[in-house]
């Protein structure tokens, strides 16, 4: 009689142990993988702003010492009147080409060409990755040619591609001295509080707290935060690439523009994290936003008494 051969081999509930533990792992590993991509992103967002440091000091240096303009540190004035029909102010015309608040994802169709970008050439610099995932799944929110973002009315096809995340705090981009004249910039030897004062920081692409949501064009708003005592934390998402902190002391708990909130969080958590920010003496630092008045007094102000001029 022949003998048979045995095969050893894994038993049904020896298959579903190890399905199990592999299970079990990825569960651990998995989350531990995503902080770490989070991480990393982070930090080529700050490598990227550090790049703006030593724009701004150089600008200054050449131009007596004044910040860049806030409607032309990315794009001259000539630029943005070929671009907006003659209004840098955010309006639609007939016969513009764009949109002035959508310019920061028309990438290889409006070429920036304003006073910072001789120092600031190299496109791998103006994004941060983390902003990057989040506006292509949702960038369009509050486009104001979100239904004509594929068709301009020049007829040219208009593109979707995120290319700028970062803004300018608008405290730094007014001659206090003259406000009279909008295009007069603040000299940087004016600026007292260099390492508390943000030069350059991102934002989000939903508010949060915004009582008026619905006619701002709003479509991914966000509750308000227990944190914020019922003031609003934003009530704008990125649009003209300029940072314009709340600074209406009679409107205190109202908010305005203001500083992401995406790092170093999930998702799902996305309205309480931090954001980069390099400031004016050209550090970079990951900080947590406050809402309403106390974040232009916090990080928006160049020196202090500044709240007694300021005042949009």
């Amino acid at each position: 009689m022949k003998n048979r051969k045995l095969y050893s081999g894994f038993t049904l509930v020896e298959l579903l142990v190890v399905i199990s533990i592999i299970a079990m792992l990825l569960s651990i590993l998995l989350p531990a993988m995503s902080k770490v991509k989070e991480q990393a992103r982070t930090v080529v967002c700050s490598t990227n702003l550090k790049n703006y440091g030593p724009a701004l000091y150089m600008y200054g240096q050449e131009n007596n010492g004044k910040c860049p303009s806030r409607p032309y540190w990315l794009y001259s004035k000539k630029n943005l009147e070929d671009i907006t029909g003659g209004t840098e102010s955010g309006g639609w015309v007939d016969g513009a080409k764009y949109h002035y608040r959508c310019l920061w994802h028309y990438e290889g169709t409006v070429t920036p060409d304003g006073q910072m970008w001789k120092y600031l050439k190299d496109k791998n610099v103006h994004i941060c990755p983390t902003f990057k995932n989040f506006a292509m799944a949702s960038g369009l929110n509050g486009c104001p040619n979100k239904s004509n973002h594929k068709l301009s009315k020049s007829g040219a096809k208009t593109p979707f591609a995120p290319s700028f995340s970062f803004s300018m705090n608008v405290s730094l981009a007014i001659n206090w001295a003259n406000t009279a004249d909008i295009y007069s910039t603040m000299n940087m030897a004016s600026v007292k509080r260099p390492g508390q004062c943000i030069a350059f920081s991102e934002e989000n692409l939903w508010s949060i707290g915004d009582k008026d949501y619905s006619g701002r064009n709003d479509e991914l708003h966000h509750a308000a935060r227990a944190q914020d005592n019922g003031n609003e934390y934003s009530s704008y998402v990125l649009n003209d690439n300029c940072l314009w902190l709340n600074a209406n002391k009679s409107k205190s708990t109202e908010g305005s523009d203001n500083i992401a909130t995406y790092h170093k969080v999930g998702t799902n958590k996305r309205d309480y994290g931090f954001a980069d920010a390099v400031f004016v003496d050209g550090h970079v630092s990951s900080i947590k936003g406050t809402a309403g008045y106390d974040a232009y007094l916090e990080y928006g102000r160049p020196y202090g008494g500044h709240e007694q001029v300021a005042g949009w």
